[in-house]
């Protein structure tokens, strides 16, 4: 967990990568809200194996005797799977539609509180997250709630959720950065 946060969770500069970021939504999609954050972790690996690494165009060609397989690997949901291969072609479908094919120009044109934040402003959700959960979910995404948004926007840094005494929050004083 801690290699995750000091690594992933949350990173000041967010990494422009479509793959990446799919990857960081699909699994914020997949996490049951009761599921061990350790567990789900070590499930990293499985799920970029099983979802072809995140290639959209491959994801496509998943069949029904594909899935079934994805038992054999943990999976225990088949619903859950073909929810994440709908999101996963609903996720391309948003970034080929903007003009330079990036997901994060998509998620810019979203106003809202981006952080930091401050300990008396803590919550599971922001006005960003709640306007791009009601936008995905009218483009069909399935298993899409404000709260997992939420998740996946500090996930990846556009939402800085660090509490003011982690290295790692923006307004740290003691935070070596660059910028």
């Amino acid at each position: 967990y801690m290699a995750f946060h000091d690594q992933e969770w949350g990173q000041s500069v967010i990494r422009d990568d479509n793959r990446y970021l799919m990857e960081c939504l699909a699994m914020s999609i997949a996490r049951s809200p009761t599921e061990v954050r350790d567990n789900f972790l070590n499930r990293k690996d499985i799920y970029r194996y099983a979802l072809k690494n995140w290639d959209a165009d491959e994801v496509s060609k998943i069949t029904e005797k594909d899935i079934e397989s994805m038992s054999e690997l943990g999976f225990k949901s088949k619903h859950r799977i073909r929810a994440l291969i709908k999101n996963i072609q609903l996720f391309d479908e948003i970034c080929k539609a903007q003009p330079d094919g990036r997901f994060l120009t998509y998620l810019e044109k979203f106003p809202g509180q981006r952080g930091p934040r401050d300990q008396s402003n803590c919550s599971v959700s922001t006005k960003v997250a709640e306007l791009i959960a009601k936008d995905l979910a009218d483009r069909g995404f399935k298993s899409i709630r404000e709260k997992t948004v939420h998740r996946f926007l500090c996930m990846i840094g556009f939402i800085d959720d660090h509490d003011w005494a982690c290295w790692k929050h923006r307004r740290n004083p003691e935070k070596e950065t660059d910028d």
